[in-house]
């Protein structure tokens, strides 16, 4: 039964010394709101420039807003015509 108690005290001596080195390093890190901490990281990358474009392009559709067109020469007006006069099939 002693070796079992002595075994237990330096098993939980080692979890003791171990939690507050966790604790330590936690202490040690940034306190700043992960916000913050990752603010910036996306800047002058053109893979998330257009992920936000296409995921406003969604929205706006969504909402029955027109979708700006991309690579675009045609001007709206020779669209305009086009297009059939309501009434009429």
């Amino acid at each position: 039964m002693a070796t079992n108690v002595a075994q237990l005290e330096q098993r939980l001596s080692r979890l003791e010394a171990e939690f507050h080195s966790w604790q330590k390093s936690a202490e040690a890190k940034d306190s700043r709101p992960w916000y913050e901490q990752i603010l910036g990281t996306f800047d002058n990358d053109p893979g998330f420039d257009e992920m936000i474009r296409l995921g406003k392009e969604i929205r706006d559709a969504d909402h029955g807003l027109p979708t700006p067109r991309r690579n675009s020469t045609k001007s709206a007006k020779s669209n305009a015509s086009r297009r059939p006069k309501k009434g009429r099939a």
